[in-house]
């Protein structure tokens, strides 16, 4: 069974980080399905970040805060399992591979998550 993973980035103005978080989702040894740019607000230039991407889907809302942001790239994906990075962190290499190795050996696991630093 082949699984598809969205990558779900709110912003709210922290487009001077975006591009290094949208870098380490195009850089997994599993790249994912989709990757989607929730701009909550931002008086900043995610727009701009963006564009430097074709593949990666910006979404924009008024600032409802980082929780209705999430939901609104929740709404939007089309993939199988869900990745949630906020603007200002980078997933290391192998973890979508990871993640969805984990789901594979419990099959009745419903969240997987990974150590961070």
């Amino acid at each position: 069974m082949s699984s598809t993973v969205a990558v779900i980035i709110p912003t709210y103005n922290s487009a001077r980080y975006l591009a290094a978080a949208i870098e380490s989702a195009l850089g997994q040894t599993l790249p994912p399905h989709e990757i989607i740019v929730v701009d909550d607000g931002s008086r900043d230039a995610p727009a701009a970040v963006t564009a430097a991407y074709p593949s990666v889907k910006l979404l924009r809302q008024a600032n409802q805060g980082v929780s209705a942001a999430r939901n609104t790239g929740v709404a939007a994906a089309t993939s199988d399992y869900l990745v949630f990075l906020d603007a200002d962190d980078q997933l290391l290499p192998e973890t979508l591979a990871k993640n969805l190795e984990q789901f594979a050996e419990h099959p009745d696991c419903g969240m997987v998550y990974g150590s961070y630093y």
